[in-house]
């Protein structure tokens, strides 16, 4: 399915990217750190897991 419109006209993703392309090149830190995307990374593979098995699946026993 595609998703859903965000109602800001602006992909969230591409605001994601821009920020981290401005702070490489000296600009202000990202709003979205490393960590919350890691922890965002972990939460869907803890679903993708839970869905497949059937099993209450925790985020941390995703993390590496």
């Amino acid at each position: 399915g595609a998703l859903l419109p965000n109602g800001f006209g602006v992909s969230p993703y591409l605001t994601e990217l821009g920020e981290f392309a401005a702070a490489f090149a000296g600009g202000p830190v990202p709003r979205v750190t490393a960590a919350d995307s890691l922890a965002a990374l972990d939460i869907a593979l803890a679903a993708a897991h839970s869905a497949r098995t059937g099993l209450r699946v925790s985020p941390a026993e995703m993390a590496r």
